[in-house]
């Protein structure tokens, strides 16, 4: 049997975050699947499933938790 968990599958590369990502998190946003991520710098970025960034947050100190509701 396959451990997704011990494989070495990368499904998609997020790159645009310049700090460690300490949060992810799964959203759907109008019936469409997203990705929310939370970094060391100081942004929470959604995306897409295909990788490109739909929006970025700005905070005052760096996000290492995240709570999604839809």
């Amino acid at each position: 049997s396959s451990d997704v968990c011990s494989s070495d599958l990368t499904v998609a590369r997020l790159l645009g975050h310049e700090g460690v990502v300490e949060s992810v998190a799964f959203v759907s946003i109008g019936g469409v699947e997203h990705v929310v991520t939370g970094s060391a710098d100081c942004n929470v970025k959604i995306w897409d499933l295909s990788g490109t960034t739909r929006t970025t947050c700005q905070h005052d100190a760096g996000v290492v938790r995240l709570v999604v509701r839809s």
